[in-house]
């Protein structure tokens, strides 16, 4: 409730004191340190997540110091405690963290500039969560960066069979249309997109 509404001073408090009760809680250390993180209180978030990694080496207590390394300016170094995440979690047991931590990997490299390796990430992802909207989006804007134009495509397309009201997919796949000269298939997107979102204006306009 304290995060909810950004009193993270009291987060950590409570944080602090559910450690009392339990020591040893790895994902709870690396919760606390991503509230020091957010207070801006690096020493302290450094010292919580070797505690946490000194129990046991969790997804999250990587995350946290991926978030650590970022907040203190290395971009690059971020990657590395993602990379090693991303071998930690199960899409059978927790599909959601899973893709958040491909998305937070495949971004950190996007940061770093090693594009390739984003695209790479992002293609497992989409390899072993094949429903993930996120996932083919965030591939299919780093295809569209390389100039795989068809690739870009298919992924929203790809996108458009699994949930054909997802508006960003569809707009998304008029102005690639557009972008790519085929008029009249990218007034039929727009036109359909416009149709779904109930004449959003922006829509509208770029119609």
């Amino acid at each position: 409730i304290y995060e909810e509404v950004e009193r993270y001073q009291e987060a950590a408090f409570e944080l602090q004191r559910a450690l009392v009760c339990d020591s040893e809680a790895p994902e709870v250390q690396a919760h606390l340190a991503e509230i020091f993180i957010r207070l801006g209180r690096h020493d302290d978030a450094a010292g919580a997540i070797a505690a946490s990694m000194k129990i046991e080496v969790t997804a999250d207590g990587l995350m946290a110091e991926a978030h650590l390394r970022q907040a203190k300016g290395d971009a690059v170094g971020a990657v590395e405690p993602l990379r090693k995440a991303v071998e930690l979690v199960d899409f059978g047991d927790e599909p959601d963290k899973a893709q958040m931590v491909y998305l937070e990997l495949a971004e950190a490299q996007i940061v770093a500039l090693d594009v390739p390796a984003a695209e790479a990430t992002l293609a497992e992802l989409c390899r072993r969560e094949p429903a993930s909207l996120n996932g083919h989006m965030r591939l299919m804007a780093v295809s569209w960066a390389l100039g795989d134009i068809p690739q870009a495509e298919a992924h929203l397309r790809q996108i458009l069979r699994e949930e054909p009201n997802q508006i960003e997919a569809l707009t998304g796949l008029a102005w690639l249309l557009a972008a790519q000269g085929r008029d009249p298939e990218a007034r039929k997107a727009f036109r359909e997109a416009l149709d779904r979102s109930d004449s959003e204006p922006e829509i509208a306009a770029a119609f």
